[in-house]
């Protein structure tokens, strides 16, 4: 069995501020370099965010072109 490793990865989650989202952002911080959460509730994601070092939020709604797009050149500018 192949083991996949995360480390020096940049992993980004979707609607990672909170419920299943938020899960997999506590998983994914103990287990990767660098987690973006993008999240359209700016309260939840920078809180969650603030809980490690390694986890940045982004605002993004996944619903809107212009703002995932934002999203992007924001993680990219990083």
């Amino acid at each position: 069995m192949k083991i996949i490793t995360l480390a020096k990865k940049l992993v980004l989650i979707t609607g990672g501020g909170s419920g299943i989202g938020g899960g997999m952002t506590k998983w994914f911080a103990k287990k990767s370099d660098q987690v973006v959460i993008a999240d359209i509730d700016v309260s939840r994601g920078t809180n969650l965010a603030k809980e490690y070092n390694n986890v940045y939020f982004v605002k993004m709604d996944v619903a809107s072109p212009e703002s995932v797009q934002r999203a992007v050149q924001e993680i990219d500018s990083k």
